[in-house]
């Protein structure tokens, strides 16, 4: 049987490691705080700017997209149809 270490000698080992380790002061890991954040005065009326831009080119985005996709569902009939009367 292999000799048996008391707790003295397991604690004076020999050997070093190369990461220590100590609990953090931290407490829960998923702790926060409850005070709500309040926004910044100046911060409203700059993202509400970019809002505004934003959704006046969404506007005109989308009304391409729709006409894209008007203009592709014709083409893709009008191919069907051909096909339809070529093999028919």
């Amino acid at each position: 049987m292999a000799k048996r270490r008391t707790k003295k000698q397991k604690e004076g080992a020999r050997h070093t490691f190369n990461l220590s380790w100590a609990p953090s002061e931290a407490g829960v890991k998923g702790q926060f705080n409850s005070e709500p954040n309040k926004p910044k005065a100046g911060t409203r009326k700059h993202e509400s700017a970019i809002s505004l831009a934003k959704d006046a080119s969404l506007a005109s985005i989308k009304k391409d997209i729709v006409k894209s996709l008007i203009v592709v569902s014709l083409i893709l009939a009008l191919e069907v149809v051909l096909y339809l009367a070529w093999y028919a």
